[in-house]
């Protein structure tokens, strides 16, 4: 089987070293190389960093539309196209071109979560379970059939870099069933649902905004959904605060002793804790966060640090 492959992400290259046991990885399109860090020096996309130690034909077009990218991969004979987490939609040109199919591995179990963001999404929406899809590329955004699937338990204490992980590994883990069924000509696609169809697009700021009005298992799930990538953020004090993790708080331990129904409101800082009241009442101790030019740091740290004060309120 001869591979064609699509991606962008550093850890995309699991997955060119997946299909490497499968068959021959042919071609591999991926982004340009971008500035990158502080020092802005160039970085190179982990699919292109793979590609050369592998000795195979990198692509990097500012797009998958660009004049004469169909003149260059069309030599290459591809008998599967493999799309994971590449970023551009794919036009008919290039994704009809391998004989067999170009299929897409899929971050949600379709069609729940089409879209750019559907880890976020999931642990946004609060859901116990999401999944990997593989599916059929055709030209609407991850409407294609499915043919394979793989489901994921999302735990109440997963944040983004757990769920992720998770992820990654299921697809992993259905790719070579995908890969064998399309090979031996067993493969069977199914359509989708489109009436259940939902949607998720690129996340913004405002999206990673904090509004303690909200329940707290609202807040949590923004916390959890932008966890370790984006990170949901706050302002106190004037200046913006980010929270990477958090958890809610059990009823017994701190209720018994706050009854705060003020969103943003601190109600303890001590003893290791930053606990803040939402607009149901319930309260989150805030477990890891970073304030405004500031490394990130423990609960405890900011505490002693920072020194927040009860009373005081994130914004």
């Amino acid at each position: 089987m001869r591979f064609l492959f699509f991606g962008s992400p550093d850890y995309t290259e699991t997955y060119l070293d997946c299909l490497a046991t499968l068959g021959n990885v042919v071609g591999v399109i991926t982004a340009p190389d971008r500035p990158s860090g502080r020092g802005r020096g160039m970085h190179r996309p982990g699919p292109a960093v793979w590609a050369d130690s592998h000795g195979v034909p990198c692509f990097q077009p500012e797009s998958p539309r660009d004049p004469g990218l169909v003149e260059q991969i069309k030599p290459l004979n591809a008998d599967l196209g493999v799309v994971v987490a590449y970023g551009r939609i794919l036009p008919r040109s290039v994704f009809a071109l391998p004989r067999l199919e170009t299929i897409n591995v899929h971050f949600s179990l379709l069609p729940a979560f089409r879209g750019a963001s559907p880890i976020e999404a999931a642990l946004l929406c609060g859901t116990g379970q999401t999944g990997v899809s593989i599916q059929r590329i055709v030209e609407a955004l991850d409407a294609g059939d499915v043919m394979e699937s793989e489901t994921v338990r999302i735990a109440t204490d997963d944040h983004f870099p757990e769920l992720f992980g998770k992820l990654v590994a299921a697809g992993l883990a259905a790719l070579p069933r995908a890969v064998s069924a399309l090979e031996n000509g067993t493969a069977v696609f199914t359509p989708q649902p489109a009436p259940e169809a939902s949607h998720c697009g690129k996340i913004g700021p405002e999206m990673r905004r904090i509004d303690w009005s909200c329940p707290a298992g609202t807040v949590y799930n923004r916390i959890r959904a932008f966890a370790g990538h984006r990170t949901a953020w706050t302002t106190f004090r004037g200046n913006k605060f980010l929270i990477h993790r958090a958890r809610p708080c059990p009823h017994d331990s701190v209720l018994a002793r706050h009854s705060a129904t003020d969103g943003g409101l601190i109600v303890e800082a001590a003893r290791g804790e930053l606990l803040v009241a939402c607009g149901d009442g319930q309260i989150l101790s805030l477990l890891e966060v970073q304030p405004e030019n500031r490394k990130r740091m423990s609960a405890a740290d900011c505490i002693n640090g920072v020194r927040p004060t009860p009373g005081e309120r994130f914004e």
